[in-house]
């Protein structure tokens, strides 16, 4: 079947996965064929939603930084459940960053 294995914790992640890293200690994997995963499928999930809320919060504080927030009250709207595309159109128009944190937040 074939997995990748973390160089560092010795855990095996299904191929599916492509986890070219180990996201419990983040080294490199390797891939092989002869090995079978040793991670449940309930791991790699929770694993994966995690990448995936990383990966969300990073673009949004893209987005927000972009418009001109200053980065600190991009980091807090980038973790608000507010409209991104709201946030940003508000800076763009003159909003300021105090009144966005009192109208986001």
């Amino acid at each position: 079947m074939g997995c990748y294995r973390c160089i560092i914790c010795a855990k095996n992640y299904p191929v599916a996965s492509r986890y070219s890293t180990c996201p419990r200690c983040g080294e490199s994997t390797d891939y092989f064929s002869d090995l079978k995963p040793n991670v449940d499928d309930e791991y790699v999930d929770e694993a994966a939603a995690d990448i995936t809320e990383a990966l969300t919060y990073s673009w949004r504080f893209d987005v927000l930084w972009e418009a001109g927030y200053d980065s600190m009250v991009a980091e807090l709207l980038a973790h608000s459940p507010g409209d991104l595309h709201k946030m940003a159109d508000a800076k763009r128009a003159g909003c300021t960053d105090q009144r966005a944190l009192e109208i986001f937040l």
